[in-house]
């Protein structure tokens, strides 16, 4: 039976025995049921409630008795602590009163000592179990957080919703109950809908509900409705099926008769709304700015569009939960309203986002209104119930001239802007369009000379794996010859070649290259594996994944030899672009690393939207390992990562002390120059590691 987690992934065993060597005889037995393991062995009662509060445990192997403690005691902290851990009952002989009390007492099995073939079998099937009822907890939460969500939706809706179960209402949205003159929607739980159809077109909506298929969408009726005054109301019904509660219904939402050209100039306006927020939603700020730039190349009439991110808001939501934090967008809103002048335009563009169109295009009075959004985000006190939060904002800008591309580009160009400064947090920036200098110029003329006679180099860096597994991986790192003859590192011309368009250009090489050479070098009796580094323009270019699954057939290369590795900052600038991107990856079996990972306010986000096997983690958090602060954030995201199965690999590792620090912190992979400086050769002994 195969595991249906992570076969890379450890596991966090405790291990209840009187014996070390036992103890890591045990170890050893899932290491070589194919389970990475890490363990702890305990045998006091103390020590066992610190591991269970401080430690995420998946299996829990214990002998009868270890020490002071007893299988039993240990049952029962599970049981207090409501910890969900598999407890597994190593026994002595295969006797069934022992294995009938440890089962009794909430073991989930028991395996007598030695018998390693069904400790392999319980082992797997309790860590599938487990697995599966940590993905059914997750979607029940999901599914609540969706349910609410939902109902939070239907409950500020603008159309008239109702649910209705054979033939009676379960649940009225505020719009329909105003619709009929009802006080609450709770009158109406219970009254079947027949009571609220006018008597002249009772039989017409009858026949109607006769012939109607729970399973059909958008089935539509026109009939009129009774108030609870008596008057009428000639509605146009929408049916559709649903759930409520869990239970199969039918959602019916009523719109007034089309006449009404009131109520047509409400549903117009609706359609341009935020329904939380009250401001401009996305699509009208993108019509709005369409005809702005219609205005500024046509008539000269200059503004700006303004790209507001929230720094710290997905924080603040995982803080104070999903329906608080729309209180604190709502807030936001208000201020933006309140700073902005009759002739600006303000919307909410996405969830932690707002744009503006400002009035006035002068450089000088667009980067004071940014900084008066700056100011007034971060000055405010954002109160929630009992709490009180705080909010930063970076914040881009793009002038809106004679000259001015699309609305999609001035887009970007100010959410570019917002990004340049979001590392730094709370800041302000005009994007200002790249200029190529003298000595880019030279830099590209090297570049496209080397490019045309293949005078490129590629180098490669083993990475080593510190819990035993001898697979043999590299980096490629690409370096560029002068004229001088010296190698020019990749970080020193990249940035030029993305100016001169050559990126998309000089990523294909080195596939090409790395391809030919990897196959040669597995050809000669190597399992070797490649990190191949792509930049931001491979990833948004939609030819780029034909092409490369042409590449691997002409080479008869297996696909899982390569490992792409894309920066964090292009991921989650690009993160639409990257979820296709990565979705065709794993079509082609290729796996994907993301360097540089964790200095993005909220990283494991960017793990909801893509599937990553590898996170290499950022230079920042080993420049001082030493200290204390540095090294607890750098241990919680290694384990974070590890609770999400991902692969840790940290690079930068420039000397022996922090081998140690690294191994304890349980990081899977290890890259820098004191293990081995960047070679023009694969031939690193990986039979000397684990």
């Amino acid at each position: 039976m195969p595991i249906k987690t992570n076969q890379n992934s450890a596991i966090q065993l405790l291990i209840l025995h009187e014996s070390q060597d036992e103890a890591e005889q045990l170890i050893n037995d899932l290491r070589n049921f194919g389970h990475a393991t890490r363990a702890h062995q305990t045998s006091d009662e103390a020590d066992l409630l610190d591991a269970l509060n401080g430690g995420h445990w998946d299996l829990f192997l214990a002998r009868p008795h270890a020490g002071s403690l007893d299988y039993t005691q240990a049952l029962k902290l599970l049981a207090e602590l409501d910890k969900d851990v598999p407890f597994i009952l190593l026994a002595n002989d295969n006797d069934s009163d022992t294995t009938t009390a440890a089962l009794i007492a909430g073991a989930q099995d028991v395996v007598p000592v030695g018998e390693r073939e069904r400790l392999k079998l319980v082992v797997t099937r309790e860590l599938n179990n487990l697995f599966e009822r940590r993905l059914r907890r997750k979607a029940e939460i999901r599914l609540n957080e969706s349910e609410k969500r939902c109902t939070l939706l239907l409950d500020s809706s603008r159309d008239a919703i109702t649910y209705v179960h054979d033939g009676m209402h379960i649940y009225a949205n505020e719009a329909y109950v105003e619709m009929f003159g009802y006080e609450d929607s709770e009158e109406l739980e219970g009254m079947p809908i027949m009571d609220m159809i006018s008597q002249k077109d009772k039989d017409a909506f009858k026949d109607f509900l006769r012939n109607y298929d729970q399973h059909e969408s958008n089935k539509e009726l026109t009939c009129r409705g009774i108030k609870t005054d008596g008057a009428e109301i000639k509605a146009h019904m929408q049916f559709s099926p649903a759930t409520y509660d869990s239970e199969p219904c039918t959602q019916i939402i009523l719109r007034i008769d089309k006449n009404n050209a009131e109520l047509e100039e409400k549903l117009r306006a609706i359609s341009c709304q935020d329904l939380l927020t009250g401001l401009f939603n996305r699509q009208y700020f993108l019509e709005k700015l369409d005809k702005a730039i219609i205005g500024a190349t046509e008539k000269g009439q200059r503004c700006a569009t303004f790209y507001i991110i929230l720094d710290n808001f997905e924080e603040v939501k995982n803080t104070i939960g999903i329906g608080d934090a729309d209180i604190v967008l709502t807030d936001v809103a208000g201020l933006l309203k309140k700073i902005s002048s009759e002739e600006d335009l303000v919307a909410r563009f996405s969830d932690d986002v707002f744009t503006i169109i400002h009035s006035s295009g002068i450089k000088k009075t667009a980067l004071e209104f940014g900084e008066k959004i700056r100011t007034t985000i971060e000055g405010h006190l954002y109160q929630v119930q009992e709490r009180t939060v705080q909010l930063t904002a970076s914040v881009g800008i793009s002038l809106v001239q004679e000259n001015a591309p699309s609305s999609q580009e001035l887009i970007s160009r100010a959410h570019q802007a917002a990004l340049e400064v979001r590392g730094k947090g709370n800041a302000v920036s005009l994007f200002s369009p790249k200029i190529v200098n003298d000595s880019e110029v030279s830099i590209i003329q090297q570049l496209e000379k080397s490019l045309d006679e293949g005078k490129l180099i590629l180098l490669y860096q083993p990475i080593i794996n510190l819990r035993g597994d001898s697979t043999e991986l590299y980096e490629i790192l690409l370096r560029m010859v002068d004229e001088q003859g010296n190698q020019v590192s990749a970080g020193d011309f990249l940035s030029a070649a993305a100016n001169a368009g050559l990126s998309e250009k000089i990523d294909r090489w080195v596939i090409l290259q790395a391809i030919k050479v990897l196959t040669e070098h597995r050809a000669e009796g190597h399992d070797t594996r490649i990190f191949i580094n792509l930049t931001e323009k491979s990833i948004q270019d939609p030819s780029f994944l034909p092409w490369l699954n042409v590449a691997f057939k002409a080479a008869r290369l297996p696909t899982e030899a390569i490992i792409f590795q894309i920066l964090e900052a292009d991921a989650n600038a690009y993160l639409k672009n990257i979820k296709t991107f990565t979705e065709g990856l794993t079509q082609l079996h290729c796996k994907l690393a993301i360097n540089r990972f964790g200095t993005a306010t909220n990283p494991f986000n960017l793990l909801k939207h893509i599937d990553a096997d590898y996170l290499k983690i950022d230079p920042a958090f080993t420049q001082d390992i030493a200290d204390d602060d540095n090294k607890e954030k750098l241990k919680d995201l290694i384990n974070q990562a590890h609770e999400l199965d991902k692969r840790t690999i940290v690079p930068f590792v420039e000397n022996a002390t922090i081998l140690s620090t690294l191994w304890q912190l349980g990081t899977n992979y290890i890259q820098g120059h004191y293990l081995q400086v960047p070679s023009e050769k694969m031939d690193y002994d990986f039979s000397n590691e684990g």
